[in-house]
């Protein structure tokens, strides 16, 4: 079966970012895929209304491609020769997954001033001990992607998150060790370079959550062939 061309100009935006560290323009991924440039700036919509892409609002250009930020943000993954922004905790760990020597994901305790390097792929992850805190629940991501991911960040213990979520006015949501994240990561992420890759449904996305233990409020999805 012929991938569709969505699925393509994402797998093509992906091996960009991975190989080059940018996304080129509609143009260059026609060009490349042997494709109409209105066929791809089409693709490009049907993907950002899908979840599988942000759009800078009006326009084809790519704010985000999970797992990777096209606009600076709290994490930077990098390997030996070459670095990203990625949109979240969830996310580094996905970029990880991605590319290639042994990545290290910077970033800043509960977004604030001790900065931090995490050996992602370190068995057991380097330094030891630490959690995500997931304030957002998932069913509301998608209300505000830039919010849940930008509030999705890295403590030191998990009793370091409730005093976080008062000083700052945040709700408190569902606290992870980072192992269990780049774990779900992992099932998340893996097959994103696939050429007919496809966004997860919300069924699939209770599946992989289940699978992992995550349960309870923050995990929570209405069931069905929707796009996650």
């Amino acid at each position: 079966m012929t991938p569709k061309l969505s699925s393509l100009v994402h797998r093509e935006m992906l091996l960009c970012l991975v190989h080059d560290g940018n996304v080129p323009p509609a143009t260059t991924l026609a060009a490349r895929l042997d494709a109409d440039v209105d066929d791809v700036k089409a693709a490009m919509r049907e993907l950002d209304r899908d979840h599988g892409i942000v759009l800078h609002p009006g326009t084809e250009d790519v704010w985000v491609i999970p797992p990777f930020s096209l606009v600076p943000t709290a994490f930077w993954v990098e390997n030996a020769t070459r670095g990203w922004w990625a949109a979240c905790a969830w996310c580094a760990f996905g970029v990880s997954e991605l590319v290639e020597q042994a990545p290290r994901i910077h970033t800043r305790i509960a977004g604030e001033s001790r900065e931090i390097v995490i050996e992602a792929a370190s068995d057991p992850l380097r330094p030891a001990g630490l959690v995500a805190h997931f304030p957002v629940p998932v069913a509301r991501a998608w209300d505000n992607v830039h919010r849940f991911c930008g509030s999705t960040l890295v403590f030191e213990s998990r009793e370091d998150v409730g005093p976080w979520c008062e000083r700052h006015g945040q709700p408190h949501g569902d606290v992870q060790p980072l192992a269990t994240v780049r774990r779900l990561a992992r099932a998340w992420y893996g097959g994103h370079l696939a050429p007919d890759w496809e966004k997860w449904s919300c069924s699939q996305a209770v599946e992989i959550f289940s699978s992992l233990g995550l349960d309870g409020p923050t995990w929570q999805l209405a069931t069905g062939g929707a796009k996650f």
